[in-house]
């Protein structure tokens, strides 16, 4: 017999009740429909923003993005590529994630002040993907927000951009670069 996970997730910001809610209302129906779907009764697993298992994060194959509200998704388009419909995502990301497989994205204020030197993000518009490696991130880092970039560009073109060789694009779509500063270029 084949058995089945389900998962409830629980962002940063949900509350006490509407985590209540989807545990006992809505987990409970869906584990019911995956029942008459399937024959057996689903496995539940309950899993708290920051502290994902790997198998739960390697189900998303490194596209697993966490807006701050859910609102934050700008607007759906048929993919040229694909038949199912695609998201187009407003705003800056950080990449997280240890590889590929693992990886994911979570959205921070669109502001030069959230940039980190030892992160790379991705900043989304409508014309392109920008891709921003940190001045202190790694080859590893590096490769895992590629991976990360391909699983959300869409039509979109990907444009790589390291710390301090920003084009003027970038710094248009953030909103000013007044604030970000990595304290090893901070003159004595």
């Amino acid at each position: 017999m084949d058995r089945h996970m389900s998962y409830l997730w629980q962002g940063w910001v949900c509350s006490r009740v509407e985590s209540l809610v989807w545990q006992y209302d809505i987990s409970a129906l869906m584990a019911k429909q995956i029942e008459k779907q399937t024959g057996s009764k689903p496995f539940q697993v309950s899993v708290q923003q920051g502290k994902e298992p790997s198998h739960f994060l390697e189900l998303f194959s490194g596209a697993m993005i966490v807006h701050k509200t859910f609102a934050k998704a700008k607007n759906i388009h048929e993919s040229k590529d694909d038949e199912h419909l695609m998201l187009v995502y407003d705003g800056l990301y950080a990449i997280a994630g240890t590889c590929a497989s693992r990886a994911y994205c979570i959205q921070v204020e669109t502001s030069a002040l959230s940039l980190n030197s030892n992160t790379c993000f991705l900043l989304f518009s409508s014309q392109a993907l920008f891709l921003w490696f940190g001045h202190w991130t790694d080859l590893q880092e590096r490769e895992i927000a590629r991976h990360v970039a391909e699983c959300h560009r869409g039509d979109a073109e990907i444009l790589v951009i390291h710390e301090r060789q920003e084009p003027r694009e970038f710094w248009e779509r953030l909103g000013k670069e007044s604030g970000h500063m990595c304290p090893s270029f901070v003159k004595e």
